[in-house]
């Protein structure tokens, strides 16, 4: 048995089957820190010469938790000594969203939310919205500045505890 991703694991009741016999395979899928459009395959390996491979097919749309405006913030035409910046929103309809931190690794780049709002949205949804400043320092290096900002805010549907959870934009 062979799996696509790390995020699927398969297991058979036993490994060994005589001809004509059949069993049960266990999948399980973890989707943590995905969202979209999901495909995984399970491939199970036998010595039969008529059918030797056979494929399981496991697809999902996830809906995030948090969802981003922009996955990848880019500043382009930045004159060195001028520094650059942009906003990037966190947001969810989840009933409570808390957020409790916002980071990024290295040198050249701050982050900071700037704002915590409850929106109304034209269908009478609410919608938690964070927006995140984030600057790049005017002594950044010409080039590339390539960060991860990770942002943790504490959420929960209204019905279980609430938990933390993270998503990141690069930069």
């Amino acid at each position: 048995v062979n799996t696509s991703c790390g995020c699927t694991a398969a297991d058979l009741e036993t490994r060994d089957y005589l001809p004509g016999e059949s069993g049960e395979i266990e999948i399980i899928y973890d989707p943590a820190g995905r969202s979209g459009k999901q495909r995984k395959v399970v491939t199970l390996i036998s010595n039969d010469r008529d059918n030797r491979l056979t494929q399981v097919v496991l697809t999902t749309e996830i809906d995030p938790i948090i969802e981003i405006d922009q996955r990848v913030i880019s500043a382009t035409n930045v004159v060195y000594g001028d520094g650059a910046s942009a906003y990037v929103v966190f947001s969810t309809d989840w009933e409570y969203f808390e957020p409790k931190s916002v980071n990024v690794v290295g040198s050249h780049v701050d982050v900071e939310i700037e704002k915590v709002e409850q929106v109304e949205l034209p269908d009478g949804r609410k919608e938690h919205r964070a927006t995140v400043l984030v600057k790049i320092s005017p002594e950044a290096p010409i080039g590339y500045v390539r960060r991860n900002l990770d942002f943790v805010a504490e959420v929960s549907d209204g019905e279980a505890d609430p938990f933390d959870h993270a998503a990141s934009v690069n930069i």
